[in-house]
């Protein structure tokens, strides 16, 4: 079988052995920090593992690219939520706040992040709703008018937000 092919049956070690350091060196170029790119190297490989079975893989270097695109994209958004959260809270709490602390801010991250993308799954019109309700405090009645559906067509798009944001909280609970 060509070496650009893996089939089925391979496991994630060979995929690692014969890929991993071709990902960390085009990592290294695109990152441009061996660290960062050692991290994501390894998280891709990670994240192939809590594949339940790795599917028949092609072109496992473009496979793993994208894997990787995604995670850096993810990194991304996390340390952009983390920036916006420490801004928040240093604009609430003042300056010369002590700075939460490390666990605390990756907590906070975490969750902050998960209820972005779950918020980022939902309808443009369910997000809209919920986030003129929420951060602009719009009654029903002005939202329902500026994204022109009924009031009661409102109240169902934030029960919609509110039924995801329980399912991420409670499932599997």
């Amino acid at each position: 079988m060509p070496s650009s092919e893996i089939a089925q049956d391979n496991n994630l070690e060979d995929l690692y052995s014969e890929h991993h350091g071709w990902l960390y060196a085009w990592l290294c170029q695109r990152l441009g920090c061996s660290h960062n790119a050692a991290d994501i190297a390894q998280s891709t490989f990670l994240r192939l593992l809590s594949v339940s079975s790795l599917p028949v893989i092609k072109e496992p270097r473009g496979y793993l690219t994208t894997t990787a695109s995604r995670l850096i994209i993810d990194e991304a958004r996390r340390k952009n939520v983390e920036r916006q959260y420490l801004e928040a809270y240093f604009y609430h709490n003042g300056d010369t706040a002590a700075a939460p602390s490390s666990e605390h801010l990756a907590l906070v991250t975490e969750r902050l992040a998960a209820v972005i993308q779950m918020l980022e799954g939902l309808p443009d019109k369910c997000q809209r709703a919920f986030l003129m309700s929420k951060f602009e405090g719009m009654p029903y009645a002005d939202i329902a008018e500026v994204l022109g559906v009924s009031t009661s067509r409102v109240k169902q798009y934030i029960t919609q937000v509110k039924l995801a944001y329980y399912t991420l909280t409670y499932d599997g609970d």
